[in-house]
């Protein structure tokens, strides 16, 4: 009987560690970059025009991807926004942080847990068990934040 419970959490455990695990990212993963701090107030004013928040009370998520893998082990990822303002030129903001694997944090959703494109989207059921990755960036330690004038766009979209 013990044998049988024994086996049974062995085989429940071997499960969930399958679903949970902090799989190692890969070059090209996309993850969500979570700015707080003085990072994020610097993002806001590089992004809004009139930013009326302490910087204590900021957190910005943005989108980003592994872009390589560093020879010291750790994983450089960049994103990059443009900003159109009426009446200012356009521009564009690129964010570039080389971040240990450490501290890049995967968060599963199983099989018909609920996701949300927006805010105000009704849920849609996930048809297969994914896995989220995300990082929490603070200060400027192993990073850039460059504003850049948009000279020429081409194309038309």
């Amino acid at each position: 009987m013990y044998l049988r419970a024994f086996l049974a959490l062995m085989t429940l455990s071997l499960c969930c560690n399958q679903l949970f695990a902090q799989t190692a990212p890969c070059v090209g993963d996309l993850l969500f970059l979570n700015l707080e701090g003085p990072l994020a107030a610097k993002y806001a004013a590089l992004t809004l025009r009139n930013l009326n928040k302490p910087a204590s009370a900021l957190t910005v998520s943005i989108g980003g991807a592994v872009t390589r893998k560093l020879p010291n082990g750790k994983f450089e990822v960049e994103s990059s926004t443009v900003i159109k303002s009426a009446g200012h030129p356009d521009r564009m903001i690129t964010l570039t942080a080389s971040v240990e694997p450490s501290k890049i944090i995967t968060e599963p959703t199983p099989k018909g847990t609920l996701v949300y494109a927006s805010p105000n989207s009704t849920g849609v059921p996930a048809t297969q068990d994914m896995v989220s990755q995300s990082i929490r960036l603070a200060d400027f330690k192993g990073l850039k934040l460059r504003s850049w004038k948009l000279d020429e766009e081409f194309g038309d979209q």
